[in-house]
């Protein structure tokens, strides 16, 4: 046989067939990114920056091999297999889950590859063939053209300078969150879109340290798992077996209990029906202290399902969302256990907060979002309303009749700005013992008018469980406060104690919403509502959004199924209130101290090693 025909190459000709193929293997990584490829290059040539920040890591990992090697082609052949492999992972998993791929998914691909299975994927398997053509191409081209010699101290040292280079621009330029949010993206909170916007490398390198859990100071995984048999309950069930609907108010607050409210009849008040449903007998009602002011819904979520406080994952994790990347234990997988069917219902895009897929990590895979409503007759205002929410939720109930619900619920109409525009229409403010001005009367009257609906809503919701035959516990309660206006503006001007940070109560006052828990007719049939509620301490209570899940398995009769559940039910009496975002804690006398010692501050020890140990192991 012939011998290849061989080509040495000078300098300037191995820079030239480097740049050349870092800018084709960046071009094929874009191209295998979802959507139509001319979009994305669109968007990433019109914004010129973008170009360096993607096309740089192929360089770098193409230099690097090429000093390694010593061949141009040869040393451009890993990165043209693993960048464009990244780019149909990312693929993949957002056509699997509506999540894109980030570093953290990396540690993963064993439990990844088994759940694959589960998935009916179209895996593009001529775009492997394409990915593996390209790179056997640059390794027969390393055959037949040679590189100039180069001295192994002047490869060492070169090879070296680019990995510090990288490094440094891993740390000063990808990490960089202003510079992130500098290019304007229309859906920022729709990750698989900004990583089409902004280009896959980009977004994966950004994401390399953006959403880290903190590994407790001494922690010892074993310590854990001796805990799991220590504060595992005696087994017990419940012969009611009840629907556990739980529904979250967007923004839901009991503000206009206020003094500085002023009402004529209680029927004024734009939570009357919340305040009727909180003094039946079959209604137990307190406060839960959330993670965030304003805004935060999914942490709040994330809080109740999985008993675990999202301030404690890291000092750097705002959105406890993107650190669930595997199988979670929730609220879902112990009733699961007992028989359950899960259901999520929100009446928002499934990407919104990445919930199709963390709910999916959180076992429930029955999910409803805004494409069962009719987007056009369905909103009040531009989202959907809780008028439209009930009717859809009312509807799903009836069809999983037959077998025990739990059903996690999120509505969304009262979601700010709180506007005029919000409605189109200006909403009657109610009436004050003190002056308000302009704009904090809009801020307050398009609020007010959101949370009455929620208020006729819940009411409504609750009226309609008593006709069930099935025993029924429905839990309500807001995710945060409204956010009505820069500075705390409305609640200023109405001198409401929240924004406030001279005292403790002051402090808590700002993460503090209301909760109620209900027992329809049927529940109160089979089981002793008020002396189950009273066993479990919680009407009047305050306490961290972390235990209401726990609480609810405990009123309902379920213990033994989640050593954690269990521990948070006995943590819960002596360490009610952890409100970490402000260092405010509740001793279980109702004293708010702002350190804690002994007994509480082992609470708070296990409560952060093991939420470390659920999120990892």
């Amino acid at each position: 046989m012939k011998k290849l025909p061989v080509k040495k190459l000078n300098f300037l000709q191995s820079a030239i067939f480097i740049a050349v193929i870092c800018i084709l293997t960046e071009m094929l990584s874009v191209y295998i990114q979802p959507g139509l490829f001319r979009n994305s290059l669109y968007d990433i040539i019109t914004r010129p920056l973008l170009i360096p920040l993607n096309l740089f890591p192929v360089a770098v990992f193409t230099v690097l091999g090429y000093f390694i090697t010593k061949n141009v082609f040869w040393g451009a052949a890993p990165a043209a297999l693993v960048f464009p492999l990244l780019s149909y992972v990312n693929l993949l998993k957002i056509e699997g889950r509506e999540d894109a791929f980030v570093p953290a998914d990396i540690g993963l691909i064993r439990e990844a590859l088994q759940s694959a299975s589960g998935y009916s994927l179209n895996l593009h398997l001529w775009l492997i063939a394409v990915i593996v053509l390209y790179t056997s191409a640059l390794i027969l081209l390393g055959f037949i053209f040679k590189s100039p010699d180069i001295r192994i101290i002047t490869r060492a040292c070169t090879s070296a300078a680019t990995i510090i280079v990288f490094l440094l621009s891993l740390k000063f330029i990808y990490a960089d969150k202003k510079l992130f949010e500098s290019f304007p993206v229309e859906e920022m909170y729709n990750i698989p879109f900004v990583f089409n916007t902004l280009g896959f490398n980009y977004c994966f390198l950004h994401n390399l340290n953006l959403y880290p859990v903190d590994k407790p100071e001494g922690f010892d995984k074993k310590e854990v798992e001796e805990w799991i048999s220590q504060y595992l309950g005696e087994k017990t069930d419940s012969d009611a077996r009840p629907n556990i609907v739980m529904v979250m108010g967007e923004a839901f607050s009991d503000i206009t209990n206020n003094e500085v409210f002023s009402y004529d009849s209680e029927e004024e008040n734009p939570i009357y029906r919340f305040n009727q449903l909180k003094e039946s007998d079959r209604a137990i009602s307190g406060h839960i202290v959330v993670s965030n002011f304003g805004a935060g819904t999914a942490n709040t979520e994330f809080d109740i399902l999985t008993g675990t406080p999202t301030n404690m994952i890291s000092d750097a994790t705002t959105s406890s969302f993107r650190v669930v990347h595997s199988k979670t234990p929730s609220l879902a997988n112990l009733f699961d256990n007992l028989g359950y069917n899960s259901y999520f219902m929100h009446p928002g895009s499934s990407w919104f907060y990445n919930r199709s897929s963390v709910y999916s990590y959180f076992g429930i895979n029955d999910q409803v979002f805004e494409d069962s409503f009719d987007l056009e007759n369905d909103k009040k205002g531009n989202l959907i309303s809780d008028e439209a929410f009930l009717r859809q939720l009312k509807q799903d109930i009836e069809k999983r009749s037959g077998t025990p619900q739990f059903m996690y619920t999120v509505s969304l109409q009262n979601h700010l700005t709180y506007n005029y525009a919000k409605y189109g229409y200006e909403p009657p403010v109610p009436k004050l013992k003190t002056e308000i001005s302009d704009r904090a009367r809009e801020y307050l009257s398009v609020y007010c008018e959101g949370v009455r609906d929620t208020s006729d809503m819940i009411f409504d919701l609750a009226q309609y469980l008593d006709t069930l035959s099935e025993p029924t516990l429905l839990v309500f309660f807001g995710d945060h406060l409204p956010n009505l206006g820069e500075d705390f503006l409305t609640y200023r001007e109405l001198g409401l104690d929240i924004g406030n940070t001279d005292t403790a109560s002051s402090r808590l006052a700002t993460y503090t919403t209301p909760f109620i828990i209900y027992a329809n007719n049927a529940y109160c049939a089979q089981k002793d509502f008020a002396a189950d509620a009273e066993s479990c301490g919680l009407d009047g209570a305050t306490i961290s959004d972390i235990y209401l899940g726990a609480a609810v398995c405990e009123l309902a009769g379920f213990t033994g199924y989640d050593p954690y559940v269990d521990f948070l039910n006995t943590a819960r009496q002596t360490l009610p209130v952890l409100c970490l975002k402000d260092d405010v804690f509740m001793l279980e006398d109702g004293t708010l101290v702002s350190d804690i010692s002994g007994e509480q501050s082992d609470i708070l020890r296990k409560i952060d090693w093991w939420q470390y140990y659920r999120l990892k192991y």
